[in-house]
């Protein structure tokens, strides 16, 4: 098994709206350890990412792709802390 240790985060990125000018934000899940994780789940590598994932609705927003990759969350247990 492979494990990769790291960051798990949210980039937020705004976009205008053209009806009213003003900012709406997309969420994209991302951090460098967190995505090679997903990759090498993609790649047939059996995968434990190692990070722990917040019980917010980030969280499960981050947690989704990863499992659906086939890689493992190693820290079964959610955090309290707010994702980053």
């Amino acid at each position: 098994m492979l494990v990769v240790g790291g960051e798990s985060l949210v980039d937020l990125i705004s976009e205008v709206c053209e009806n009213n000018n003003s900012l709406s934000f997309v969420a994209h899940a991302g951090g460098s350890p967190y995505n090679c994780s997903i990759a090498l789940a993609k790649l047939d590598n059996e995968v434990g990412f190692l990070c722990p994932f917040s019980k917010d609705n980030f969280g499960d927003f981050l947690l989704k792709p990863l499992l659906k990759s086939g890689a493992i969350a190693l820290l079964e247990k959610r955090v309290a802390a707010p994702s980053s």
